[in-house]
């Protein structure tokens, strides 16, 4: 073979081939071909499912006070999937550690913490919001007990009801405690001075604000919302002190958080 022929061998591009034994590889190349990414992609669904339960639990501490226990709904899977992407995670970086696992790590930890951290803050929001939204509903409600003074309390539920002392099913009576025998809703209402349309209207307008229990006192009137019994939204009248309210509380030591126009909202 000439030496024209042998640099025009030399020229010639090498041919392919799928063989690896004669092939240089650079430094960190697997051997094996068709490297798989299946680990790194099954970590990043994990961090996925991870942060959508914290995300849950956020939304759910704040819709805790729309939602009543139904919340339990939105608690339930974000803790489970917040619990499982957590053990896994923890399991992947202790297996065979390096300085990159736990760097990777570090970050839904803090996530983790601070979601923690910041939950009672979430709460109060929620129930800040929760009330505020409901004055516009409350504030005739409000306006016409006080403007009436015939009811002290009134209260209802799916099957029962409760009308300044008397209290019971009104399709089977209401009792009283100075009254042996039972008396039926008319006669109850004829006794207290209300009137049948003044009463559907003041619980039809409860049961559309959530709200379970209507306390009434001389230039006050307090709305336990149904959802929460330790949640008060609570009118006074311009130039009347707030702390007389504690004669029909439940408890005299209660966070209040004024909301503005007479209103004030209180939490145990």
């Amino acid at each position: 073979m000439s030496t024209a022929d042998l640099g025009a061998r030399l020229q010639m591009p090498a041919l392919a081939t799928t063989s690896v034994a004669l092939v240089p590889l650079p430094g960190g190349r697997q051997l094996v071909p068709g490297t798989t990414r299946a680990p790194a992609n099954a970590m990043l669904w994990v961090h996925v499912v991870g942060y959508g339960g914290l995300a849950t639990i956020c939304a759910a501490d704040l819709l805790a006070p729309w939602m009543g226990w139904a919340v339990a709904l939105l608690y339930a899977p974000g803790v489970l999937c917040t619990m499982m992407a957590g053990a896994i995670l923890g399991l992947y970086t202790v297996w065979k550690p390096t300085e990159r696992k736990f760097r990777q790590a570090m970050v839904p930890a803090a996530a983790l913490v601070a979601t923690l951290a910041t939950s009672e803050l979430r709460t109060e929001f929620g129930v800040e919001t929760y009330a505020s939204s409901r004055v516009a509903q409350l504030a005739p409600l409000a306006d016409e007990v006080l403007r009436s003074g015939r009811i002290e309390e009134l209260a209802v539920g799916v099957e029962w009801m409760e009308l300044n002392g008397w209290a019971g099913r009104p399709r089977e009576g209401l009792f009283h405690e100075a009254v042996s025998t039972s008396s039926s809703l008319d006669d109850v209402l004829r006794t207290e001075g209300v009137g049948r349309a003044e009463y559907d209207r003041l619980t039809t307008a409860m049961r559309g604000a959530g709200v379970e229990r209507v306390l009434a006192r001389p230039g006050h009137v307090s709305f336990r919302f149904a959802q929460s019994g330790s949640t008060y939204l609570v009118y006074a009248r311009p130039g009347q002190p707030l702390a007389s309210t504690a004669s029909y509380l439940e408890r005299t030591t209660m966070r209040r958080t004024p909301l503005g126009d007479g209103w004030y909202l209180l939490r145990r």
